[in-house]
């Protein structure tokens, strides 16, 4: 079963966090287990995206709080190593979807390169596009349910 981390920024705009929600759905669609960092903006929309229809998203959170997750995670790892967990996050992923972003999202993207992780940018912020040349940028939903 394919493993798919949606990675992304905590707060984000209605429009982008719709986006997240989406490819949550399509993930879960798909019979895939979404990967998530547990907190809120994008990590919470794809989360909620999966739960609607009843999917499976295992999240990995920075502190040993478990309550601190977002409320539509399934599964709920509190790592308690901080930003050290976006290294589980890339490594439990087959497939890495980056949704907007900043610096946060943007050391898993770092990280995924270096694992030689299939990444897709999903309209990515400006700071993403800047520092990750070289990475198929994708700009619709039906983009990433073909590539993925």
């Amino acid at each position: 079963m394919k493993q798919i981390a949606v990675i992304g920024s905590s707060v984000c705009s209605d429009s982008i966090y719709n986006d997240a929600f989406d490819i949550g759905v399509i993930i879960a669609t798909k019979g895939y287990t979404l990967i998530s960092g547990g907190g809120g903006g994008v990590m919470e929309a794809s989360c909620k995206g999966v739960k609607s229809i009843n999917g499976n998203s295992v999240c990995i959170l920075p502190s040993y709080d478990k309550n601190a997750a977002n409320n539509y995670c399934s599964i709920i790892i509190p790592s308690g190593i901080g930003e050290m967990r976006n290294f589980m996050v890339v490594r439990s992923a087959d497939i890495i979807i980056s949704v907007d972003g900043g610096y946060g999202t943007l050391s898993e993207i770092a990280i995924a390169k270096k694992e030689n992780k299939k990444i897709f940018l999903y309209k990515p912020s400006d700071l993403v596009i800047t520092l990750s040349a070289e990475t198929t940028v994708l700009n619709s939903i039906k983009d990433i349910d073909r590539l993925i």
